[in-house]
């Protein structure tokens, strides 16, 4: 894995993303993907629940929240055009997916199965919980 990813993964060492930072401002590659799973930063800290870290990527690309995974083959249906957010929902991580939401996530991007966030979390409750929770952020 590359320095960016290993700081991505290191979660509970560093849950503000320092060093993520420093790594950036050092020339670190923004589009760098993990070797395991092809995903790129933003969905491995959507996945890990890590806000600090989103918080450090909005900040350096406010693009990245809505980018796509690549399918990989041996991830099997479905594997591919995941979202951030799909990614935090598919993991249960809630304060990451109202994180999103917050920053304006595209709930409407489906990955390569033609299913949506809202249709992987299997319920729309739980988007309209999330949604609210958002409303409420930081209160």
């Amino acid at each position: 894995e590359t320095p960016m990813v290993f700081s991505i993964l290191k979660t509970e060492e560093d849950p503000e993303g320092r060093m993520l930072k420093l790594l950036a401002e050092l020339g670190g590659n923004l589009n760098d993907v993990s070797t395991e799973n092809n995903l790129n930063l933003m969905h491995l800290a959507a996945g890990t629940g890590s806000i600090g870290k989103m918080s450090v990527l909005y900040g350096l690309d406010p693009t990245c929240i809505d980018v796509q995974s690549p399918a990989v083959e041996t991830s099997g249906p479905g594997s591919g055009s995941l979202t951030p957010l799909m990614l935090a929902l598919d993991n249960n991580k809630i304060d990451a997916a109202a994180w999103l939401l917050s920053k304006g996530a595209n709930t409407s991007l489906a990955d390569s199965n033609g299913d949506t966030a809202e249709m992987r979390a299997g319920l729309t409750a739980f988007l309209d919980a999330t949604t609210a929770k958002v409303l409420n952020y930081g209160e």
